[in-house]
């Protein structure tokens, strides 16, 4: 089944493809710029040649660099298992693993992540949605193998043991490196290589560290902006039941008499009427335990 995506929604799931992914990462995106948020993500397979990272990017003829910069094709060449694909013509973005893809207008961009209006469509490959997976993989291999331009390859390497039954990863080696020689206006064109070594996974992994979604970010630095201006201007506040000038206390956010009224159910979750540090309406989107609109401050103050 496939899932209309948008904002932090589109986000996440960018996000997910790379963080689920058991078996490879398949990155198109004309230009790739990457921030801390995407690093983190990636960081939690950097390390692990059981996952095949494929990077295609495009655009500029004349200078790849102005696509993606060269610290990040550096850092996508620290991974033990990646191929990074070059296509001049390449205007197509979508992100896909064993299980889920995306199709999207999002390049793999900071800036697009947190500043632009994009869209795109999920799918996952279950049953009921398993053609629209099988066909955004046939038109990506065509492209793979009939323009794209290879030029990195490392791969993995093995030491076999107990007679063959089981084979440890001990390094990676490059296989393919063009960047220093890559003729843009003349590419030179390798066959692309897939997983042409057979994967095992590490017996040990890193401990996964606790990640948050960029709008989860976006709600902390809010919360501390709100928390300094709270500061700053400690003096002036409204009732939320009200909207009458009273002290600002958002641990005491009614005037004496609407504090009477509460006191008859003190239901700390009741929908009030007023922002208590704007004097904004709020439409019930207020109460004593949150009276400050769109804000993370929780108030378990209950007067007692």
């Amino acid at each position: 089944m496939s899932t209309f995506l948008t904002g932090d929604a589109l986000n996440d799931a960018i996000d997910n493809i790379i963080t689920d992914a058991k078996k490879f990462i398949y990155i198109t995106s004309p230009y790739i710029k990457l921030d801390d948020h995407y690093k983190e993500r990636f960081d939690l397979v950097k390390n692990d040649p059981s996952i095949y990272l494929q990077v295609m990017f495009g655009k500029n003829e004349n200078d790849f660099y102005r696509s993606v910069r060269s610290e990040d094709l550096e850092y996508f060449k620290t991974f033990p298992n990646v191929s990074i694909i070059y296509e001049p013509r390449l205007h197509a973005k979508s992100y896909s693993n064993e299980s889920n893809g995306i199709v999207t207008s999002m390049n793999l961009y900071d800036y697009s992540a947190e500043n632009n209006v994009e869209y795109g469509v999920g799918f996952s490959r279950t049953k009921l949605a398993e053609k629209v997976y099988e066909v955004h993989l046939d038109n990506h291999y065509k492209i793979l193998e009939e323009s794209a331009h290879c030029i990195f390859i490392k791969r993995p390497v093995f030491k076999t043991a107990l007679f063959g039954l089981s084979r440890n990863y001990t390094k990676s080696e490059v296989l393919l490196d063009l960047f220093d020689s890559f003729n843009h206006n003349s590419p030179n064109y390798e066959r692309i290589v897939y997983q042409d070594i057979d994967i095992i996974s590490l017996d040990e992994k890193d401990l996964v560290p606790v990640l948050k979604s960029r709008s989860e970010k976006r709600a902390e630095i809010e919360f501390e902006k709100q928390k300094e201006s709270i500061y700053e201007n400690p003096s002036q506040g409204y009732c939320i039941r009200t909207g009458e000038q009273i002290a600002f206390n958002p641990s005491q956010p009614l005037s004496k008499n609407a504090y009477y009224e509460w006191l008859e159910w003190k239901n700390m979750d009741y929908g009030e009427g007023f922002c208590h540090q704007t004097g904004n309406r709020s439409y019930k989107k207020t109460s004593m335990r949150f009276p400050i609109l769109n804000s993370c401050f929780q108030n378990e103050d209950t007067w007692n």
